[in-house]
């Protein structure tokens, strides 16, 4: 019987941003059951073979391929590729070459040119580039209209661009993240509009991706149903009559616990007097972290939500353009907004909130001088450099659970493929291996090269950052191994980061970034100039932050797309360190000044007040809720919630 591995957990691995975490937990947890369930069935003995044994299937086989199934079958999704530009002549649509995942099937295509793109005879459409799972391009066309909105797409295409089609021109915009996932009783399922998820969920959240929405969402009937939105997705009305998420019910008849997380509204250009989000007869419902950005009407006033006899009501850290909302007939409503100048009932001016973060959990002992971090599903693995250990933190009793680990000397690094924590030995110039379902080093240490710091995963291979040799190494982690020759990098390489193809790695002692192409396992391109002793790095879907420590104090901005320093360095504390990522900010830690600053990766500005935490932090990681800070004077660990998530 063959056992799920590290590589078929290779699609998810490669996603590493905030979205993405509930998909891999789900995973890993199913991955986890089927194997013990492999384990259960190893030990049966069938006894004498008869038909009906001859006719029994290979078990093991089969729940994982009905693994896969549940799995693959909601990753519509785009590995690479897939670009769509319009010509000037003919207005055909070009696409590049790339590869997806579409119903749960493996696509890869060619260049390809598709057929002229038909002009409208009046008003405007909206049309849809689609890969179908069988590898074929085609355009699934709307319908011309004032106010077009897109059309139905099948589970088997994924969308890549919609085209904007008009009497005279043609243009393409990127949707290829564009879309919504819900789990469905274990089972993942992909929609390209969010009224398709709504229609089909039950209960639970919808994780909505970056790209505009041209629809009506109605929540009306609906109970415990949260939508959460990606930084990046806007759901514009598209008429005069229509609102874009609405919960319309009637007395006796309440929606119970509606969220709103993370959405902007807009009005898009209509001049009808409706609201941007209307609720009636709902009891507890949340709206979190939203921008209402509406039209004016007739009374000059912007209309941006009406709650009507509803009750039970959070609002927390909205943005409104200018005036807010009506309500009326309601009750025990919390207000966590800022600045609110009067009562808000009717409509209230209101101002841009302030963000607000606070330590709100009391901090967590682990061992002597912890280090580094990383997040594995439910659980948080601290290395301590002092003890040659490692201790696991349970994230939701927010508590150490069980015996430390024994690892190699001095680790300072830690990354995880899946199942096992690779933990690098500095001391040893290797890495152990903890197998996290038993919570065991397997004993098998990697020899690596000399001075090991950084390490990061790919989907499949480690790499690990020889500061001593100024080379990486590369781990397979399907054997365990290290393979191929050491790739050399600038001088005295210190971290890693992974941006879904490309390894950039900072060089310490040059102040720049080198490039590994993980395809090819080998160095591309000139190094990026950073700041002075650049130290950590995360990335946010297309920017690499980068840290710079020492005299430069503030935090450089590489674009991945053109893998060049935008050259708007931002300042943080004294002596930074690391960073890390929860979707949308940037937590940098401030080793010399005992806090952590915040990034907004919108705007790309330090937002709010620094956060203070415990003694010399050095490690980060976040585990789709709360950033975990390693504070490594006080042997313990700072746990941090940013309060508009």
């Amino acid at each position: 019987m063959s056992k799920l591995t590290n590589a078929d957990i290779y699609e998810i691995g490669i996603q590493d941003d905030a979205d993405s975490y509930p998909l891999r937990e789900n995973f890993a947890a199913l991955k986890s059951k089927i194997n013990e369930t492999i384990d259960e069935l190893a030990a049966v003995s069938i006894g004498t073979t008869n038909a009906e044994t001859s006719d029994a299937r290979p078990y093991d086989d089969n729940l994982k391929a009905r693994l896969d199934s549940d799995w693959y079958g909601q990753a519509n999704y785009i590995k690479n590729g897939g670009i769509c530009t319009v010509s000037s002549t003919g207005n055909t649509v070009n696409v590049t070459a790339g590869q997806a995942k579409v119903n749960g099937i493996d696509v890869k295509w060619n260049a390809s040119a598709s057929a002229s793109v038909s002009l409208t005879s009046a008003t405007s459409r909206l049309d849809v580039v689609v890969i179908n799972s069988d590898a074929t391009l085609s355009i699934v066309v709307g319908t011309e209209s004032a106010d077009p909105v897109f059309p139905d797409i099948a589970i088997t295409q994924k969308p890549l661009y919609y085209l904007t089609v008009s009497t005279t021109t043609v243009s393409a915009t990127d949707c290829r993240d564009q879309g919504c996932w819900f789990n469905d009783e274990g089972r993942w399922q992909y929609k390209w509009k969010i009224q398709q998820a709504v229609s089909e969920i039950i209960t639970g959240e919808i994780f909505i991706g970056k790209g505009i929405y041209y629809e009506e969402v109605d929540l009306t009937g609906k109970n415990n149903i949260t939508l959460r939105f990606e930084n990046g997705a806007k759901i514009y009305r598209i008429s005069d009559t229509n609102y874009c998420i609405k919960s319309v019910n009637t007395s006796g008849n309440e929606t119970v616990n509606i969220k709103i997380i993370g959405a902007d509204l807009y009005g898009n250009g209509k001049a009808g007097s409706v609201e941007l989000l209307k609720f009636e007869y709902t009891d507890e419902s949340t709206i979190i972290n939203s921008k209402f950005d509406g039209n004016q009407d007739s009374t000059s006033l912007y209309k941006d939500y009406y709650l009507d006899y509803c009750y039970n009501i959070i609002l927390k850290n909205n943005y409104y353009t200018k005036y807010a909302f009506d309500l009326r007939n309601v009750k025990n409503v919390i207000f966590k907004e800022v600045d609110l100048s009067v009562n808000p009932i009717n409509a209230i001016a209101l101002k841009k909130p302030i963000l607000k973060l606070a330590s709100e959990i009391s901090d967590i002992a682990v061992g002597d001088n912890p280090w580094q971090l990383a997040f594995a599903g439910r659980y948080m693995y601290v290395i301590n450099l002092n003890d040659n250990d490692v201790s696991v933190i349970d994230t939701v009793t927010q508590t150490k659970v069980g015996a430390d680990i024994a690892v190699g000397g001095t680790s300072t690094g830690i990354a995880f493929d899946g199942r096992y924590m690779y933990v690098i030995n500095l001391a040893d110039n290797d890495v152990s291996i903890i197998d996290t379902t038993t919570r065991t080093n397997i004993g098998a240490d990697v020899a690596v090269g000399s001075n090991p710091r950084g390490i990061a995963f790919d989907g499949r291979y480690m790499y690990v950052c020889n500061n001593g040799d100024d080379n990486v190494s590369v781990i397979d982690t399907t054997t365990q191994l290290k393979v191929g020759g050491d790739i050399t990098v600038g001088n005295a390489p210190e971290n890693i980061a992974f941006d879904g193809r490309y390894m950039y790695i900072t060089n310490n002692l040059d102040n720049d970034v080198s490039v590994i192409d993980t395809t090819t396992q080998l160095k591309v391109g000139a190094d990026i100039a950073v700041g002075s002793s650049p130290i950590g790095m995360a990335f946010d879907g297309r920017y690499m932050y980068v840290v710079n420590s020492s005299a430069d104090n503030d935090v450089s901005i590489i674009d991945t797309t053109t893998r060049t320093n935008i050259g708007a360095d931002i300042a943080v504390g004294s002596n930074p360190a690391v960073i890390a990522f929860d979707g949308r900010y940037m937590y940098v830690i401030n080793r010399s000044d005992n806090d952590v600053s915040i990034i907004d990766t919108v705007t790309q500005t330090k937002v709010g007040a620094d956060i203070a935490v415990g003694s010399a932090p050095t490690g980060i990681a976040f585990d789709g809720r709360y950033m975990y800070v390693v504070n490594s004077s006080d042997d313990d660990v700072s746990v941090i919630r940013n309060n508009i998530i």
